[in-house]
């Protein structure tokens, strides 16, 4: 991957259930990601006055994407880099339906948090982990509506909704023109129509001239979606919501199980080529066949043979490494060839697969050695002659071994392919132990 930027989700992303605690491991690789020149962003629902000190006291940290998109912000100058409130009068609708419905809103605007004298005592109450968080920061007011009188408001937050007048806020909310919302379990995120982290997201990276397909995106939630969608690469977290999982183009482990630092130390942080995991690799070309169940579990079986034959034939690391990238991506021109040719004939495959695997593999920042030789080896992998290495002789073997299971080849076919196919001695043992050959 080529990663210029990271915009982070907060809450169920980097910080922990109590809403506070961002683990050292977590902080330790977003460090290390900023220090190789990598743009960490935080992206959150909360104003600038309540992100995580910890996390904007990190070494580097310049930007913040605040109350879900509607603000930009320079942390160290306080500029705004963009702006997207509410406007004048759906903000004094609003206002009004939430007083009648007895809600208790929390109003961001300016960076910090806003909220009705009477209402914190309602907050300390609701016993709800955030609202606590939350509650320090907030300013009280006498007279919300009056003290926002005329002001665009960046984000309402509304907690403590009580059942019965439920429906009536959303019926409200939906009459009002101008505004958009997301509804929790325990909660409504109301804001501009078009202000979300994924627009907030463009606008920054447009500021910063770094392409879209260059940013990483880790969020959990529903107001995470439009951010997920924009960024080139995007990971929900395991607890994310089934959305969120939905949209996102990869999955990373939980928020209590270092997700964030999980997803940058294998798909970020640079390590030498045969130190660094092709887990990455295997989820991109996962992502290239998505929904085709078939060639995924086709590549996955032969990247298990060829990485078991390297091995038992005793490669030397940078062939192991050349080897199973090569076993990942070898059936990657299938796609095109079908597109192209109406076809995925051997010799197709073999014209057009180099091209994909050459794009994914330098945006995941592999060698150019590497790239050039599992490129040769996917415009050869149905040719049997003119065999160079060891890299190429194992993956034509893997190839068989699950394409004559796959097949239902005949015992006379793989019985020939054992005799003038299979050179290494782990290969045939699996050949045998698979077929039962006489």
């Amino acid at each position: 991957m080529n990663i210029k930027l990271i915009a982070l989700d907060m809450d169920g992303t980097v910080l922990l259930n109590d809403h506070t605690t961002i683990t050292p491991r977590t902080l330790k690789t977003v460090q290390a990601a900023i220090d190789q020149g990598i743009e960490v962003v935080p992206a959150s629902g909360r104003v600038l006055s309540i992100l995580p000190r910890a996390f904007r006291q990190l070494r580097g940290i310049n930007y913040a994407l605040t109350s879900n998109g509607a603000s930009v912000v320079n942390i160290h100058t306080g500029e705004t880099i963009y702006h997207n409130a509410i406007s004048e009068e759906p903000s004094r609708q609003l206002l009004r339906l939430l007083t009648a419905c007895k809600a208790v809103p929390e109003v961001y605007y300016g960076g910090k948090p806003l909220i009705q004298s009477g209402h914190l005592d309602i907050l300390r109450a609701s016993g709800e982990k955030l609202n606590q968080v939350i509650l320090d920061h907030l300013t009280p007011v006498d007279n919300l509506a009056a003290a926002m009188e005329g002001k665009c408001i960046e984000k309402i937050n509304l907690v403590c909704i009580d059942p019965a007048n439920r429906a009536a806020i959303l019926s409200g909310l939906e009459a009002i023109r101008g505004i958009s919302f997301i509804v929790f379990d325990t909660s409504i995120e109301i804001n501009s129509a078009t202000a979300t982290k994924g627009d907030a997201l463009k606008h920054l990276c447009r500021f910063l001239d770094i392409p879209l397909e260059d940013a990483m995106a880790i969020g959990d939630s529903d107001n995470d979606l439009a951010m997920l969608e924009a960024a080139g690469w995007s990971f929900a977290m395991r607890n994310a919501s089934p959305l969120a999982r939905r949209t996102a183009r990869f999955q990373t482990l939980s928020n209590e199980q270092d997700g964030v630092a999980h997803a940058i130390e294998r798909y970020v942080l640079r390590r030498p080529a045969t130190q660094r995991s092709n887990t990455p690799l295997i989820a991109a070309a996962a992502a290239f066949d998505r929904h085709d169940a078939q060639r995924i579990n086709h590549f996955m079986k032969v990247y298990a043979y060829a990485k078991t034959i390297g091995e038992g034939e005793y490669l030397e690391d940078t062939t192991q490494f050349i080897l199973e990238t090569a076993a990942i991506l070898h059936d990657i021109g299938i796609k095109p060839a079908l597109e192209k040719y109406n076809s995925c004939a051997g010799s197709y495959q073999e014209k057009e697969g180099p091209a994909p695997a050459r794009e994914i593999l330098r945006r995941l920042r592999y060698p150019e050695p590497v790239i050039e030789r599992v490129c040769y080896l996917i415009a050869h992998h149905h040719t049997y002659s003119g065999i160079d290495g060891m890299d190429y002789q194992i993956l034509l073997e893997a190839d068989f071994l699950v394409n004559a299971w796959e097949s239902s080849m005949s015992t006379e076919q793989i019985q020939s392919a054992c005799e003038h196919i299979f050179q290494t001695e782990t290969g045939r043992t699996l050949l045998n132990d698979l077929f039962l050959l006489p």
